[in-house]
């Protein structure tokens, strides 16, 4: 374990959130410098929110609650710029929101609802989310096209309660099943298996995946897991255990090394092998790391 200096500094801009937020609800920015996020547990009042970043404050562009239901997840930006959003309600599954005035461009329904899920956008504008278990069959995976029309769907093989993640070339749609606690890795043509389902076997729930030169690192109640894909196969590079990093995630800093968080604090590991590297304490329950 190692001391981390006491840090220091002055907020630079605050916008009011008047409605409640958890730790699936990241903020996403453009490149206009708008910053969106999410209002998420607040039932019809939870919403899309807008704001512009002004440099020394913050200025509201808009606020949707077009939806009118909860809204666990964190936003995505396509590459036409527009917003795209899970819900926990089934026929608005998940929306594309205008990203100059909030209106609802349009909605795709499954037969379940959608929490802990950050769309993942290709070059194209297709998008790719899973949806929580909501009994027998009826979790899955789905993409849909820019436009609206569902291109694909993989049902009946459990919860899908995270947030997935696209290989570099995009032909791979990495997303972590959550019942099962198994990694799996499909063709974002039309959803077929690329390898079997590899990981802990540790039922979970809320990871966030990221990847890096091949490898897949996600979080589970119990592991920092990292997967590597072979080609025609994906295996365990290394897991390391920790007390429930499960709604973490894992970001990679800028040297390489990895950070979550978990209920034992802060961690740093080592990208190559998985070996903690220092620990912060802290009293946290659920965190969601991003940068």
């Amino acid at each position: 374990m190692i001391s981390l200096p006491a840090l220091s500094g002055n907020l630079l801009q605050s916008t009011q959130v008047a409605n409640i937020n958890d730790g699936s609800s990241a903020p996403v920015i453009g490149d206009n410098g708008v910053i969106f996020y999410v209002e998420s547990r607040a039932g019809a009042e939870s919403s899309l929110v807008a704001v512009i970043d002004q440099g020394e404050d913050a200025e509201l562009k808009w606020a949707s609650n077009a939806l009118g239901v909860e809204l666990p997840n964190a936003p995505s930006i396509g590459p036409d710029g527009n917003i795209y959003l899970n819900a926990w309600v089934e026929d608005q599954a998940i929306s594309k929101f205008n990203a100059e005035d909030g209106s609802v461009m349009w909605s795709g329904g499954i037969n379940t609802k959608v929490s802990n899920n950050t769309p993942a956008v290709d070059s194209e504008g297709n998008i790719y989310h899973g949806s929580r278990f909501q009994g027998a069959g009826r979790g899955g995976v789905f993409s849909w096209t820019l436009d609206g029309e569902r291109r694909w769907e993989v049902t009946g093989v459990g919860a899908f309660y995270t947030a997935p993640v696209l290989s570099p070339d995009e032909s791979t749609l990495y997303i972590l099943n959550t019942d099962e606690g198994l990694l799996y890795a499909l063709s974002t043509a039309n959803g077929a298996p690329k390898w079997d389902p590899v990981g802990t076997g540790s039922a979970i729930h809320g990871s966030s995946l990221s990847m890096a030169e091949g490898v897949i690192y996600y979080t589970t109640a119990t592991h920092v897991v990292a997967i590597t894909d072979e080609g025609g196969s994906g295996s365990i590079k290394w897991q390391t255990q920790v007390n429930d990093a499960s709604n973490s995630g894992v970001v990679i800093g800028p040297n390489g090394e990895l950070y979550t968080s978990s209920r034992g604090g802060l961690l740093s590991l080592n990208l190559t092998d998985g070996s903690i590297i220092w620990t912060f304490d802290a009293d946290v329950v659920e965190s969601v790391l991003s940068c």
